[in-house]
């Protein structure tokens, strides 16, 4: 297992009406302040492990049947600005953040911002990673957040490489002492997690955009010694706006400018190394694919393949 929490508390050995007030004052030292309304007569029964990973804090919950809020008191008495991703590892419930409300189940995660109020009900024993992200963090995946509704991310969400899966691998790796550090860690969490809020941010057009950009690649790797391919000859022929065209690509962390260029320098490659590449010169084998300076190109045909062109033409001669 990881090295030992920060902090580690239980209430199973307390009596059952000191149970719920103890939890809450754990929590408000701990991660943030809150109350537990309507606590059960047998009290709550709750593990926290708490983990200090530097930048952002894990802390692991086994918790029977309770719910949580944070109100606007709680806020103004409590400075810490963060945004909370829990992942469900067992149990079901209810979230809710300004007017979203919203059923949870095993394998899916929660976002929710802190400097706004929220509650979340448990019916059931519960198991949850609550993953503390500092807006001082979030801002610099995000360039800003200011996220006033809850964000639910299904357990089925897989888009472009990003997936809430990968999430739940990622902390289930780093809690069985992965090789990965921390610093790690929350760049690989992060990572995924702004994938994930990205493509929930492109609204309910989301679910074309994969075929926007499978059909898109087919249109430019058919049309790429046109002079004139651009975003907007594509759009053109997609039937759509350039914006929708660039969330498209952006699935995969891309441009159409970049796509184009790198397929274009692949064609180049592949005919350089090729039997026929020996037959034109470089200059024209780059013109051919819509290279108009052959500098230009010899140079970002460098930095892609880590030789010049005339270098792999002389390592094919010699081979």
């Amino acid at each position: 297992m990881q090295t030992a929490a920060t902090t580690h508390f239980s209430t199973h050995c307390l009596p059952a009406d000191k149970r719920g007030s103890c939890w809450v004052d754990v929590v408000n030292r701990h991660i943030i302040n809150l109350d537990c309304p309507d606590e059960p007569d047998t009290g709550i029964d709750a593990e926290l492990d708490h983990f200090d990973l530097g930048d952002i804090r894990f802390n692991h919950i086994r918790a029977s049947s309770h719910c949580v809020q944070r109100s606007n008191a709680h806020i103004n008495d409590d400075g810490r600005e963060s945004a909370f991703m829990c992942l469900i590892l067992e149990g079901n419930g209810f979230a809710c953040q300004g007017i979203r409300g919203s059923l949870f189940n095993v394998g899916d995660v929660l976002i929710y911002n802190t400097v706004h109020p929220y509650s979340l009900g448990f019916p059931d024993k519960t198991e949850t990673m609550v993953i503390d992200l500092p807006h001082t963090i979030m801002k610099e995946y995000f360039d800003s957040w200011n996220q006033k509704d809850l964000i639910h991310l299904d357990r089925t969400l897989d888009v472009g490489g990003y997936s809430t899966a990968n999430l739940f691998n990622i902390v289930q790796s780093w809690m069985q002492q992965d090789s990965a550090s921390n610093e790690i860690t929350c760049h690989r969490l992060l990572e995924q997690l702004h994938g994930l809020i990205h493509q929930r941010s492109l609204g309910n057009n989301s679910r074309s955009l994969p075929r926007l950009l499978q059909k898109s690649k087919a249109f430019i790797n058919q049309h790429l010694q046109r002079e004139d391919l651009s975003a907007d000859i594509i759009s053109q022929q997609m039937h759509t706006s350039s914006r929708q065209l660039a969330r498209a690509f952006a699935i995969e962390g891309n441009s159409i400018t970049r796509y184009i260029w790198n397929q274009r320098l692949e064609r180049c490659r592949n005919e350089i190394l090729g039997s026929s590449g020996h037959k034109a010169s470089i200059s024209e084998i780059a013109f051919r694919w819509g290279f108009n300076h052959s500098a230009h190109f010899s140079r970002s045909y460098k930095m892609r393949f880590g030789e010049t062109p005339t270098e792999t033409r002389q390592r094919v001669l010699r081979g």
